[in-house]
């Protein structure tokens, strides 16, 4: 029952008391009836706000102890949103590890598989290679075996005749002495005489080399007597060199050395149109 309905209560059971004697209600003064009553509402309603208060208090004193609640939850919560911010971020780290590691691996496996290629490539390398030193030393010894069946009658065979042939001034002299390393030949101020030509014997490795300077020719006639003189010649190895010296060819002189390709029989070697 709340305050006003106390007073209510009150109010109505004093109108419902009998109404005093003429004698009580001489003796009645209003205003302490007033003052009484007044009082008696205030009271009731001192108590009741003091309840109230008291409850106010209390309701003060569960909330307060609800939000120091409510905080210890807010730290549990925001701390449980860190630890979910860690571990999520782990996760991402655990990830890119395993694409780490496969990726390793699968370069671990291709490395293999490389090397093991490049392994099995060697080795056949290595075998072919073997084999066809195998073939050569084979080759190398019955090329030797050869060699050595032959007799000093084929002695000749080991030596070579060079023959330098050019035109006056082309510098056979000079090149004959450079080929063999020292002065012998002397560029030519007359005829050579019957022989028609200088020669000295040289040596270059296991090779025995005949050096033969040859009368310069600028016709056809000279060059006929020059080439029959080297009738020996027929059978043994004869290198011959030309020599020309750049811009002095003489008017003629091509002609001459393309009948002379054709008696030698070089003509499939250097051919008539690139003289």
């Amino acid at each position: 029952m709340d305050r006003s309905e106390k007073e209510y209560q009150i109010m109505t059971e004093e109108s419902e008391q009998p109404l005093a004697s003429q004698r009580q209600m001489s003796g009645f003064n209003q205003d302490t009836f007033r003052r009484a009553v007044i009082d008696g509402i205030d009271q009731q309603f001192q108590m009741g706000l003091k309840e109230l208060k008291t409850t106010v208090d209390v309701l003060k004193e569960e909330m307060d102890t609800l939000n120091e609640k409510l905080k210890g939850k807010q730290e549990e919560i925001n701390n449980l949103s860190k630890l979910y911010r860690e571990l999520q971020l782990k996760e991402k780290k655990e990830i890119e590890l395993l694409d780490e590691i496969n990726k390793l691996k699968t370069d671990i496996k291709e490395k293999y598989t490389r090397e093991v290629a490049l392994k099995k490539q060697h080795e056949t390398s290595v075998a072919r290679l073997t084999k066809e030193m195998d073939v050569s030393k084979t080759n190398l010894i019955r090329e030797r075996k050869l060699l050595e069946s032959h007799d000093e009658s084929n002695a000749d065979c080991k030596s070579a005749v060079l023959v330098l042939i050019g035109f006056p001034g082309s510098g056979k002299s000079e090149t004959s002495n450079t080929l063999i390393g020292k002065r012998d030949f002397k560029a030519e101020l007359q005829n050579f005489g019957p022989k028609l030509h200088q020669e000295v014997n040289s040596v270059f490795g296991d090779l025995h080399v005949n050096v033969r300077d040859i009368q310069s020719f600028e016709s056809l006639n000279e060059f006929v007597d020059i080439y029959n003189s080297l009738i020996d010649l027929e059978c043994r190895k004869v290198v011959f060199g030309l020599t020309i010296g750049i811009g002095r060819i003489p008017t003629g002189y091509t002609d001459t050395l393309k009948v002379y390709l054709k008696i030698m029989e070089l003509g499939n070697i250097l051919r008539e149109e690139h003289l």
